[in-house]
């Protein structure tokens, strides 16, 4: 009996294999042929048959090399399928499939018709899908068998302010080069908007003309955080007193540099000491040190490092409140205060993420009003002094403008744009004029938004909003954009995935991983002497080139491509979900609602996985650490 049971699984790691190796060596497509072609094939099942074959793009030893590689794979990786995962790991490796195929249809397409364009498209995406749900199941099977066990106790005297240093020290030495090869660091228009603000140079400042300023002699806005603004005017302050603004914009990003550095030491020194196995602290150093990532963007003047330090910073306070709700003392609730006000402060969605999270907190504490009450204090005194006394009051006082409506309407617009292109010949006169009321076009037609449309990028269509817009000329739009949803959602789902596909694919059109110095060369009519210097030039190339590498090598592509963190994050939630670790998902949700958050942005890049990637360790912990229990819960 166990004889036939283990041939029995043979055969089937055999066919399993088959599939997958087959899936990995065809394409799903449309096919279309001639009625010269089809009078030749004859039958249906030739014509089938045809089409299959066409659809291999590799030659058959490479299949069945493929296919022994993977059926040793399975054979190994088969002991780890065990019924209770099967009842998530199918449905999730489905998803996983579908998401693959339509990725690969919007990178070739930007449209989903190599997936369900025609019978053959569809017929060839199940054949290549169940190949990859299988390679799907078995990768996932493996990674959710992982896990670490939490050393009871560690020694104290190896975790010490030297040890900090120490590991800081490590980083730094490791970031050097970038911070030498990237002076006086990397700036886009988005930069040099902040700089047209706080030198008040209204030509320069494009938010300026995109947004109704409540005082044509303050251009100062909260289209970009006001607070990193002012951050950053201090440091141009302190270059001009110095005699160089390109210093002045180093010092600020060597600065941020050591805080990033300081944030990740810190890290390690309390994972080491809730239990982490020294090994894998050491691996997570590495991965600081070595990724390239965190000094390039170190080196950035844009918001993305400060407030991703303070989400990792707020993500372990509210953790630890959660694990250990006595710790819940007057003064730790302030720390815990001023981090999410400062992290609010530093992005415009901040406060939203917040709002998103509490009805979370209360689902997840309810049973203890008490430490609930806690919370709640430590989340909406922040949130009430950011919306009221902030945006509220102070910035109308100072006349301080807030920023576009547009910024919330990527996907409306992405949306309108593809509607015109596709069915812009339905739409009536007056619902042209009422789009018109909200765009202004180059030619005044609704035409130029089909023409400029770019299905992975919201920018150029976002660019054309008006400003003057009224209340009711949106409510309008927002009625004749529901009506095209009404009459073809599948354009609308459509434009809401080619422009989101990025986020999965590994092959996407948004490869811009970092910028490579100062892109907006108008930042030097405002500060003369702010430019790379072109001795550095070539080492900038080499670096360009090393990254471009990377992102081309198999397994160290994962490091610089932001598709690989977002399949780490979405299994992540769902292992954690399986194994109920709810405090761990409630204390990671701020990175997830940031996350949704993304996708309804006006373009999925690195830039925006910044965050993701710095709490990436943390995150993992919590997903694959058994705790040892020393206190029972509370909640």
């Amino acid at each position: 009996m166990g004889k036939t049971n283990r041939i029995q699984d043979h055969l089937k790691y055999i066919i399993c294999a088959f599939f997958s190796s087959l899936s990995l060596c065809m394409s799903n497509t449309m096919y279309e042929l001639s009625p010269e072609q089809i009078k030749q094939l004859g039958s249906n099942i030739e014509i089938s048959c045809w089409k299959l074959m066409n659809s291999i793009h590799s030659p058959s030893y490479l299949i069945c090399i493929v296919a022994i590689l993977l059926y040793f794979a399975y054979c190994y990786l088969g002991s780890k399928l065990d019924k209770k995962y099967l009842f998530w790991g199918i449905p999730l490796s489905v998803l996983s499939s579908l998401i693959v195929l339509l990725c690969e249809s919007y990178y070739i397409t930007n449209t989903w018709n190599n997936v369900f364009g025609n019978i053959t498209a569809l017929s060839l995406s199940i054949i290549k899908g169940i190949g990859i749900t299988i390679l799907f199941l078995f990768i996932f099977g493996y990674i959710q068998s992982l896990r670490f066990r939490q050393i009871d106790q560690v020694l104290k005297s190896k975790v010490t302010k030297k040890y900090f240093f120490k590991i800081m020290g490590i980083l730094l030495f490791c970031w050097i080069p970038y911070m030498v090869i990237l002076f006086p660091g990397c700036m886009n228009p988005d930069t040099r908007d902040q700089i047209a603000q706080i030198t008040r140079n209204v030509d320069l400042c494009w938010t300026a003309q995109t947004i109704l300023l409540k005082s044509s002699s303050v251009i100062l806005n909260n289209h970009h955080p006001v607070f990193y603004t002012w951050l950053i005017s201090i440091f141009i302050t302190i270059g001009k007193h110095i005699g160089s603004y390109a210093w002045g914009l180093e010092l600020y990003c060597i600065t941020q540099c050591i805080g990033l550095s300081a944030t990740f030491s810190g890290f390690l020194i309390y994972i080491r000491k809730k239990g982490v196995p020294e090994r894998l602290c050491k691996w997570i150093t590495i991965f600081f040190a070595l990724n390239p990532i965190f000094p390039i963007y170190g080196m950035t003047v844009m918001k993305d490092v400060p407030f991703s330090i303070l989400i990792l910073i707020a993500i372990i306070m509210i953790y630890e409140a959660l694990k250990h709700p006595e710790k819940l003392t007057p003064v730790y609730m302030t720390i815990l205060m001023l981090v999410l006000l400062v992290w609010m402060l530093l992005r415009n969605n901040g406060f939203y993420i917040l709002i998103v999270l509490i009805p979370f907190i209360i689902g997840i504490l309810w049973k203890s009003k008490k430490y609930l009450g806690k919370f709640l204090i430590s989340f909406l005194i922040p949130m009430l002094i950011f919306q009221i006394g902030i945006q509220g009051f102070l910035f109308p006082a100072l006349k301080i403008s807030s920023g576009s409506v547009r910024e919330m309407l990527s996907i409306p617009f992405q949306q309108t744009a593809r509607y015109i292109q596709e069915y812009g010949d339905t739409l009536s006169t007056e619902e042209k004029d009422i789009i018109l009321k909200v765009f202004n076009t180059p030619n005044h037609s609704v035409n130029d938004l089909a023409q400029q449309y770019v299905p992975d990028r919201a920018d150029i269509i976002k660019s054309w909003y008006n400003k003057n817009t009224s209340k009711n000329d949106l409510k309008n739009y927002l009625k004749v954009w529901a009506n095209g949803l009404i009459h073809h959602p599948n354009v609308y789902i459509q434009a809401f995935l080619n422009l989101n596909y990025s986020w999965f694919s590994f092959d996407s059109k948004q490869d811009n991983i970092y910028y490579n110095g100062i892109t907006d060369k108008n930042i030097q009519k405002m500060l003369p002497d702010v430019e790379n210097p072109k001795f550095l030039s070539p080492i900038r190339q080499i670096l360009s080139y090393f990254i471009g590498s990377l992102s081309r090598i198999p397994f160290t592509s994962w490091i610089v491509e932001f598709s690989f963190y977002t399949w780490v994050y979405l299994l992540a939630f769902i292992l954690m979900f399986v194994r109920k670790k709810y405090k761990e998902l409630l204390a990671t949700g701020m990175l997830y609602i940031n996350y949704l958050i993304c996708f309804i942005g006006p373009v999925a890049y690195m830039r925006y996985a910044i965050p993701m990637i710095v709490c990436l360790p943390f995150l993992l912990i919590l997903t694959f650490m058994d705790e040892i229990r020393t206190t029972p819960s509370i909640y």
